[in-house]
């Protein structure tokens, strides 16, 4: 009786984690959508973690994440990209520039060297 109990509790306690926690390699390109060129040192993280990875010189990833994962791209300038896993094994991203962020920079320059010349 005592090993049917166990047998059991088994069954429901180890066997869901198990599966739960089946993690997958992810991996990919991340490139520029204006010019299609890569994109050195986006950040990829998994979405709610603090597990995460840069891209290489060749705008290239990969990343161990749950297939239920959602993946959060991001990158100076660029606007941030969120992509589910949803068992894929490879993921390519295209970012899109923020021109919010790059024409603010601008501005800031522009006051500052405003400011240098008086």
């Amino acid at each position: 009786m005592k090993r049917l109990r166990l047998l059991i509790f088994l069954l429901f306690t180890g066997i869901p984690a198990c599966l739960i926690a089946q993690e997958q390699s992810i991996s990919g390109k991340v490139t520029d959508a204006g010019d299609g060129n890569p994109v050195v040192g986006v950040t990829v993280t998994v979405k709610g973690t603090t597990r995460g990875t840069v891209t290489n010189t060749e705008g290239q990833y990969t990343i161990q994440a749950p297939a239920a994962a959602t993946l959060v791209f991001s990158f100076i300038g660029f606007v941030t990209q969120e992509v589910s896993v949803a068992n894929q094994s490879t993921i390519d991203v295209a970012l899109t520039s923020d021109t919010k962020v790059l024409s603010e920079q601008v501005k800031r320059i522009k006051i500052l060297s405003d400011k240098v010349r008086v």
